[in-house]
């Protein structure tokens, strides 16, 4: 019997028209297998494959050997490598190579054959992509990104809550749309590059989601007159002179793809709606990053927090996208140099559709060199406490609010008298958003009365009794120290609880 092999150049249909039924059959002769993104780990311990040494890649193979079902797996579906269609009948049988075969999963590369796609798992969840080695073929525009820096850290971003539907846009092969879809619904799922969403649709099946639909779309296209209450976008936002990679190149000038998802979002977003986007931003002539995405995002009546990284210089930025081709070096120095860019930033973008209730506000910070893990619940605190502290200072004095969750305090005391004497406190911000930032000494030990029931009134009343001064001579300059300790998210405001 003869494989039915994807030709390498009919890039747009990488996998069979869609059979739900083959997808399932594929999960279920993986797992008889034990192929799990676990079991590629285990083999293939090195980061990024393009920058092996001839040494680690002479490792890596031997690793491989001998051949193995599991081995012949992590070759085809982990590393898309070549194996001979001899070895994989041997390894993993006739019927196994007859089914990959039937859903357009096998490849020939020269004499030998490989996966079509990278599939890896995360529990109960299979995402299809290319591999990073192939990036370069003849076929690359249409290459697809696996799980990237950017897909983590925007995923990090989201405000895990109840969505009714969810708008992935730029969606890739479905990386957020998996990682979302137990929030929602539904979950439609967008992009212009055909080749992905067959991915998509494959990984879906897989995995069992049916309540996720992808649709090719050029940007909003596919969605015009819907209304969802979360969106979420990585879409490609590469600064670079041409559109050859559709998973990096937004095929707009500079910056412009990116200023066209965002400030097109929130006729899409329904009221109280949040859309999620990371993207660079370009600092052009006089006007710094933050000057232009304050621009994208006025009068489009959302609430904004932005958090941003430290500014990339152009030479680390074009090495960090291009490498060391010289050629492309050169293309992409010289259109920076153009359009008059400076530096670039990569931002995460929040928005918050809010049409009524006063002028909407943008809160922008910096990316922590220490961020660590998940840092969504932190932006849904930004807008909570933004909206506690609006409400006017009588609502203030009767709010509740409490320590943050990830917040500790550490304390410098010496000895004096037979007791300690604090000499100064620092507050932490542990975990997601780290902080570091000194804390008045004299108000720690009121923190604990910040639990969620005490009003601030009547802690306010406390610390007067206690520092033995009259309410109304602390009033001021304790509700400006507390509205700080709000915004910057130590405090949190715990009302609707």
């Amino acid at each position: 019997m003869t494989i039915p092999y994807q030709n390498s150049e009919s890039i747009d249909a990488v996998l069979a028209p869609l059979r739900a039924e083959l997808a399932e059959r594929v999960r279920e002769a993986l797992a008889k297998f034990a192929y799990s993104g676990d079991a590629v780990g285990a083999m293939v311990t090195e980061a990024r494959m393009p920058n092996l040494t001839e040494n680690e890649q002479t490792a890596l193979l031997a690793r491989l050997e001998p051949l193995t079902p599991i081995a012949c797996l992590v070759r085809a579906f982990g590393l898309q490598l070549p194996t001979k269609e001899e070895d994989l009948r041997r390894e993993l049988g006739d019927e196994f190579v007859a089914l990959c075969g039937e859903a357009g999963l096998w490849q020939r590369v020269g004499e030998e054959v490989t996966g079509s796609a990278v599939i890896m798992s995360h529990g109960d969840c299979f995402v299809l992509s290319d591999h990073e080695t192939r990036e370069g073929e003849s076929a690359s525009a249409h290459w697809v990104m696996g799980i990237g820096t950017s897909s983590g850290q925007l995923a990090q971003s989201v405000i895990r809550r109840r969505y009714e539907r969810l708008l992935d846009l730029c969606c890739g092969s479905g990386i957020q749309s998996f990682l979302l879809q137990g929030m929602t619904k539904e979950v439609v799922a967008i992009d212009r590059n055909p080749r992905a969403l067959n991915m998509g649709r494959f990984g879906a099946a897989m995995s069992g989601y049916s309540h996720i639909e992808f649709r090719e779309s050029d940007c909003y296209s596919a969605v015009a007159g819907e209304t969802f209450d979360g969106i979420v976008c990585n879409p490609p936002f590469a600064i670079s002179p041409g559109r050859t990679k559709m998973y990096r190149d937004g095929g707009m000038r500079g910056d412009d793809f990116a200023r066209r998802v965002i400030s097109e979002a929130p006729a899409y977003l329904r009221e109280g709606g949040f859309a999620f986007f990371v993207c660079d931003v370009a600092a052009i002539g006089e006007a710094t990053s933050e000057a232009r995405l304050r621009e994208w995002v006025a009068g489009m009546n959302c609430d904004v927090v932005a958090i941003t990284a430290a500014p990339t210089a152009i030479d680390a930025y074009v090495t960090a996208w291009v490498g060391g081709n010289e050629g492309e070096v050169a293309e992409w120095a010289a259109f920076l140099a153009e359009t008059g860019v400076r530096s670039v930033s990569n931002w995460n973008v929040v928005l918050r559709k809010r049409s009524c209730g006063g002028a909407n506000w943008f809160r922008s910070e910096g990316m922590p060199e220490g961020v660590t893990g998940y840092f969504g619940a932190q932006i849904g605190r930004r807008f909570r406490n933004q909206d506690f502290l609006l409400q006017g200072e009588a609502a203030i004095w009767q709010g509740r609010l409490r320590v943050a969750p990830e917040v500790r305090v550490e304390r410098t005391a010496r000895a004096e008298g037979g007791r300690w004497v604090t000499e100064g406190a620092k507050v932490l911000v542990t975990a997601g958003l780290t902080a570091s930032s000194q804390l008045d000494p004299r108000t720690v030990d009121f923190f604990p009365l910040f639990d969620g029931v005490n009003t601030m009134e009547a802690i306010l009343g406390r610390v007067a009794e206690v520092m033995g001064v009259p309410v109304d001579k602390l009033r001021g300059g304790w509700l400006k120290y507390v509205s700080q300790l709000t915004t910057d998210g130590i405090l949190e405001d715990a009302g609707n609880d």
